[in-house]
């Protein structure tokens, strides 16, 4: 197996077991085990855990920047459908990708550099839906701001409740 397939594997594997055990369960002898490879081919690819936890989160954020993009696109100019094609793209990335995303994305009390990891992706996302709101609405970009943490917390909420 490429070196990257195996970096995927291990990922994907990771997943499954933040969604089927929890973040606390993910440790890199677990991975190791459960990817039943070696202790030493897992530190091949993530240093630590910490390493391991950001490259999870970087890949659920580069994921769901993917489908809002290509949601957008489709959608086409016109803000409501903008709007809604944006967040139904959120929330079928969500339901694809289960309880790890969730998981991983709304836990709190880890490292600075995991808070700084999921903070990124949030803040990509939440940029997007500001300057729909800012063009679309007139808002200046204070209160498009508002609107959408306003929006994004109750589809974090709902989120929370899958």
């Amino acid at each position: 197996m490429s070196a990257s397939a195996r970096r995927a594997n291990l990922l994907e594997v990771a997943s499954g077991i933040v969604a089927t055990r929890g973040l606390d369960a993910l440790r890199l002898d677990a991975l190791a085990e459960a990817a039943g490879v070696s202790r030493p081919v897992v530190y091949e690819h993530f240093a630590g855990r910490e390493q391991l936890l950001r490259a999870l989160i970087d890949q659920y954020g580069a994921l769901l920047q993917q489908r809002l993009a290509t949601a957008l696109a489709i959608a086409g100019p016109e803000f409501e459908p903008s709007l809604r094609a944006s967040t139904r793209a959120y929330f079928d990335c969500v339901e694809e990708q289960g309880a790890a995303l969730r998981v991983l994305l709304s836990s709190t009390g880890s490292t600075p550099a995991i808070e700084t990891a999921r903070a990124k992706v949030r803040g990509r996302a939440i940029a997007r839906w500001v300057a729909l709101c800012e063009r679309y609405t007139g808002l200046p970009r204070v209160e498009a701001t508002a609107v959408v943490g306003a929006s994004v917390a109750a589809a974090w909420f709902l989120v929370g409740r899958w």
